[in-house]
């Protein structure tokens, strides 16, 4: 099997893909280490793993953090198509030669047109040129230039065995390399978010010993805001891992929709969040079967990134209808826009557009991966539009409409 290990600036594992746990924190093997250690950014060997196995192993080195990924693939990975392909060219070599000798000596030279034929075709197979086999009425001849038709097909299907395993070498690598990036990207901005918070709650402790009460109960108060901010994040993280292991439990119940699009803008407003940006709002009923609390979150976190990222005097649009038996909302912006490479992977854990070097635009990029998981868990979907980059964006959570209890269409 393939073993995946990641290691730190100073080659200590800091994860593995088999027996985690127990090579957690150790040095890679004596061959592997000896190759690391090598002023080089990335490189193979041929090294036993700390269990004894044989394995290829490739590693390659970020250069901004010193971080190190290794992969080890079995010889057999790498060998079998090559070694097959090279039993499949000399039997079909050895076998041309002998059924050419045996030829010769049973008809002799009658057949030494057709033979040379068959020879140029076993050369031609050697160096992956198209064949040209010998058209003769001797059976024996047309054998064996079925046989090597045969090799060739052989060979082409074992080099197209080999490009393959190349090519999922290359995506393995390539999942490994963005999961390291998207790793160090997280834990920057993990850094930079608990950073801003602790900073406040250790001035304010300080100010808790100022003679004057004003100062105190400020102190008090920065104090508050920041616990409930970290709280908040605190809660974001155990959500998205709850969410991306699917142990979030739906309390559903009947619910319109349109109203708690209301209510959270209601909320926005009167929070004072919004600054100079303008709130539109188009509401139709449509009732849903779904939990009121997960459907505040998808509402909280669809403004929240709308809000970060439109500037002021910008407009924030929040739609809601029903659209064949699919209650629809829609909250799109006027703000910064996205590529369409970003449209992409938005929804993805951690992943966030460009930011200014100020990072005014916070966040551990998992509102959105929240949003679209509870509306998958709510059996629904989510997706991101833009026209793009400064051209605003459109984010759609579509929901399974229900029918309105039989009290609400009586008042309707």
């Amino acid at each position: 099997d393939w073993v995946v290990s990641v290691f730190d600036a100073v080659n200590q594992r800091v994860a593995r893909s088999r027996q985690h746990e127990e090579f957690l924190g150790g040095p890679p093997a004596a061959g592997l280490l000896a190759l690391m250690q090598q002023p080089i950014h990335e490189g193979w060997t041929l090294t036993p793993t700390i269990e004894g196995d044989k394995t290829y192993t490739a590693f390659t080195r970020s250069a901004s953090t010193g971080w190190s990924v290794a992969i080890g693939i079995p010889p057999s990975y790498v060998d079998s198509g090559a070694l097959r392909s090279l039993l499949v060219y000399g039997g079909g070599i050895l076998l041309s030669i002998a059924l050419a000798a045996l030829a010769a000596l049973l008809v002799g030279r009658g057949i030494a047109r057709p033979m040379s034929e068959l020879g140029a075709a076993a050369l031609a197979l050697g160096r992956r040129e198209r064949l040209e086999l010998p058209d003769t009425p001797i059976a024996e001849i047309r054998q064996v230039a079925d046989s090597l038709e045969v090799a060739a097909d052989e060979r082409t299907r074992g080099e197209a065995e080999r490009e393959d395993l190349l090519a999922r070498e290359r995506e393995a690598r390539a999942i490994a390399e963005e999961a390291n990036r998207s790793k160090d990207e997280f834990l920057a901005m993990l850094g930079h978010e608990l950073r801003n918070p602790l900073g406040a709650i250790s001035n304010a402790a300080l100010l808790l010993g100022a003679p004057d009460e004003e100062s105190r109960a400020h102190a008090r108060a920065v104090i508050g805001r920041q616990v409930q901010h970290l709280a908040r994040m605190t809660d974001d993280l155990l959500d998205a891992a709850r969410a991306m292991t699917g142990k979030i439990v739906l309390q559903r119940q009947p619910m319109d929709l349109a109203e708690a699009a209301a209510r959270a803008l209601t909320t926005l407003r009167t929070g004072g969040r919004t600054g100079q940006r303008r709130l539109a709002q188009q509401l139709e009923p449509v009732w849903i079967d779904a939990d009121p609390t997960r459907i505040e979150q998808i509402l909280g976190n669809l403004l929240g990134n709308a809000l970060k990222f439109t500037p002021e005097a910008g407009t924030i649009t929040v739609s809601v209808a029903k659209v064949g038996d699919e209650a629809v909302l829609r909250v799109s912006d006027t703000g910064m826009g996205m590529s369409p490479q970003l449209s992409a992977r938005v929804f993805e854990p951690f992943v966030q557009g460009e930011r200014p070097l100020d990072r005014s635009y916070g966040g551990l990029g998992i509102g959105l991966t929240l949003v679209r998981r509870l509306a998958e868990l709510h059996g629904g979907s989510a997706s991101a539009e833009s026209a793009g980059p400064g051209r605003g964006s459109s984010f759609t959570v579509r929901l399974p409409a229900a029918r309105a209890p039989q009290r609400s269409r009586r008042r309707e």
